[in-house]
């Protein structure tokens, strides 16, 4: 009779300690959820405290929306040279790239010329 008491003990322990696991992972996605939540207030306080500066120093909608037109515009052309650069660099890889191989055929070649050599000499 002790047995079953004891393995009734051990089932209802492992029991609680899924539980407890279960209790621990539904923590752990409460809080990552409370952080996200706590970031998203931190930008929205830090967007109304830009408006707010804003208003206060004289920046009407239509001074906003040009600034960010330009600097959008800046944004693009710099997207776009970016993109030629990248291109560019993508083209000399590629052609380093051939040349390596190239290189590593010759010297493969010379490799079994070589041991072709060793071979007769031999």
């Amino acid at each position: 009779m002790d047995a079953s008491i004891k393995y009734a003990s051990i089932q209802e322990m492992r029991e609680l300690l899924h539980e407890l696991n279960v209790y621990q992972v539904e923590l752990q996605i409460q809080n990552e959820e409370l952080q996200r939540a706590r970031q998203e207030a931190e930008q929205a306080q830090r967007q109304y405290t830009r408006q707010k500066t804003m208003i206060a120093a004289g920046a009407t909608p239509r001074r906003v929306y040009e600034k960010a037109e330009t600097e959008f515009k800046s944004a693009e052309t710099e997207a776009k040279s970016m993109t030629e650069l990248a291109a560019a660099a993508d083209e000399r890889v590629s052609g380093t790239v051939k040349e390596l191989d190239a290189a590593r055929r010759i010297l493969d070649e010379l490799t079994k010329d070589l041991e072709d050599a060793d071979a007769n000499a031999a």
